[in-house]
């Protein structure tokens, strides 16, 4: 079920229907309800979360590609490594991800260990079609540090370094910073490559066609800032734009 949360400074909307998801500007830092209405994560990462359980190569292949827009992720076929089979938990993910070019196909994947910083963002950039840029900036794993860095995906990620082993306590703000990253373009200017960043673009809204508008909510279902009474039970409006509440997140 899409969920709306009532808004008093922030929102995010489709902009197919002119639907909205809002944070309240004095709640809790909670990123999980928007990845969840996105189909990103599920409601059992809590769990792991309070756990800090490991995030695994395995996982991270999957959450790869569930945040840059993979949903439908085909059913186990053939073994590509000797060390996953359909009975390895995420092994269709890791496989997909191998065909897909995101990981690099070898004797062994080793599902089981903990994906460190640098490999979980080559998976993610890879699958955003980063490669070539990567390149530019110096391959693997400089360039796509060096990315990650520009597209800010490792903001909050502080004393972890491209080595560093990654838990699920890490997750929900790498999946969060790559859909606010904005979208890098190659262009010619004058026979010499650039690479831009997009101003009015980023994943969220380039994969998901959401995005984010930030202001006041003058008006709900209950009462206005600007009449005496609410706008109706189906509309939020914000600033001086009116959304509908039915089919929002």
């Amino acid at each position: 079920m899409k969920k709306f949360i009532a808004a008093l400074l922030s929102a995010a909307m489709l902009a197919s229907c002119l639907a909205s998801y809002a944070v309240a500007a004095d709640a809790p830092k909670d990123k999980e309800p928007l990845l969840e209405a996105l189909g990103i994560v599920d409601n059992g990462i809590s769990q792991k979360i309070a756990e800090n359980a490991p995030l695994t190569r395995a996982d991270a292949a999957y959450y790869a590609l569930k945040v840059t827009g993979k949903m439908d992720i085909p059913d186990y076929k053939d073994d590509i490594f000797s060390d996953v089979t359909s009975n390895v938990e995420n092994g269709a993910a890791i496989n997909y991800c191998a065909e897909l070019g995101l990981v690099s196909v070898g004797d062994n994947f080793r599902p089981g260990e903990a994906v460190t910083e640098a490999e979980f963002f080559k998976m993610i950039l890879s699958s955003l079609g980063c490669d070539k840029i990567a390149e530019l900036f110096g391959g693997w794993p400089s360039g796509y540090m060096n990315i990650s860095r520009t597209l800010e995906i490792d903001g909050g990620l502080s004393g972890i370094g491209e080595n560093s082993p990654l838990g699920y306590k890490h997750l929900e703000t790498v999946l969060m910073n790559t859909l606010m990253s904005p979208v890098l373009e190659i262009k010619m200017d004058s026979g010499k490559t650039k690479i831009e960043k997009s101003d009015d673009k980023n994943v969220l809204y380039k994969i998901f066609n959401v995005y984010k508008v930030r202001g006041t909510v003058t008006a709900n279902a209950v009462t206005s800032l600007k009449a005496p009474v609410g706008i109706g039970d189906e509309c939020v409006r914000i600033e001086d734009t009116v959304f509908k509440v039915s089919d929002s997140l």
